[in-house]
């Protein structure tokens, strides 16, 4: 799916880190089109997510929430 203006990335926002650690695998619908492929995990650490998190709010949500190393930690340690 795509992330450039997505509602769906903007309204979980704080759900990245776990799509990251853990992928995702049930069907999504951003911008009101229905996605239903996996997305698979990437083995990144806390900063390195947290850098990926700040990257997609500025640059493709055009959003000004920041997220740091250790919010995603504690968001990670809440995974499902």
């Amino acid at each position: 799916p795509p992330l450039a203006d997505s509602d769906f990335a903007l309204q979980h926002f704080d759900s990245i880190p776990c799509w990251l650690k853990n992928g995702l695998n049930r069907p999504i619908t951003v911008n009101g089109i229905e996605y239903d492929q996996p997305m698979y995990s990437v083995e990144m650490d806390e900063i390195q997510i947290a850098n990926v998190m700040n990257y997609i709010s500025e640059e493709m949500l055009k959003s000004d929430i920041e997220i740091n190393s250790i919010q995603v930690k504690k968001i990670l340690k809440e995974c499902k």
